[in-house]
């Protein structure tokens, strides 16, 4: 999927039109969910494999744009996941707050 955007002044300016890679802004939006829903697994999976496919994705295809939002989606990924392991093992540790 590929979006595209034009950017550009008044008259007499050329609009820049780039195409950017829709499994990049998938991989920046997932990661950010999973970043706000960490019990989640899904949203940090698929925001790294999303990432990791667009940028080679980006690099194979001349004029498609969206590295950064590939590369952001990737680490805040790996972040998410790495606090989602953090709230396993803390669940585990201390499964729930009142014990009856």
């Amino acid at each position: 999927m590929v979006h595209q955007i034009n950017i550009g002044g008044g008259p007499g300016v050329p609009l820049d039109t780039r195409k950017i890679s829709g499994l990049a802004v998938a991989s920046f939006v997932l990661s950010l969910v999973g970043l706000l829903l960490i019990p989640l697994l899904l949203p940090q999976v698929l925001g790294l494999v999303f990432g990791a496919i667009a940028v080679k994705e980006i690099g194979k295809q001349a004029g498609l744009s969206g590295r950064g939002l590939a590369i952001a989606g990737f680490v805040i990924s790996i972040i998410a996941l790495l606090l989602w392991f953090v709230w396993l093992v803390e669940t585990v540790r201390h499964p729930w707050p009142w014990n009856f």
